[in-house]
């Protein structure tokens, strides 16, 4: 590998690196409940926020928060405190895509 992941793979650098498509549960570190469901369903969302209705502008927020804090606490810090909370308590991830009521096809 090239770059910069090679860089981390290799313990050249340290980091992490985390993207929309990255699946969740890949991370050793993960510590919000999210469905894994979510992985495949949001990373084919567009991630222009607008015309998208507000939850799921929500849950898309939420999504880039768990990535992140789960790719940080699993290979850059492990002790980060305090514990995570997603921005927006109204728009977690821990059911599967769905149980909203919207099916997951229906996501903008």
């Amino acid at each position: 590998r090239n770059g910069l992941i090679g860089e981390y793979t290799a313990s050249e650098r340290a980091g992490a690196f985390w993207g929309i498509r990255t699946t969740y549960a890949d991370y050793p570190a993960a510590t919000v409940p999210v469905d894994p469901g979510w992985s495949d369903t949001l990373k084919v969302i567009s991630t222009r926020l607008w015309p998208m209705p507000d939850q799921r502008r929500r849950q898309l927020v939420n999504w880039g928060y768990c990535l992140a804090d789960a790719a940080l606490r699993s290979y850059v810090a492990s002790d980060i405190q305090p514990e995570p909370t997603l921005p927006y308590a109204d728009a977690s991830l821990d059911a599967p895509p769905g149980a909203d009521g919207k099916p997951w096809w229906k996501l903008w």
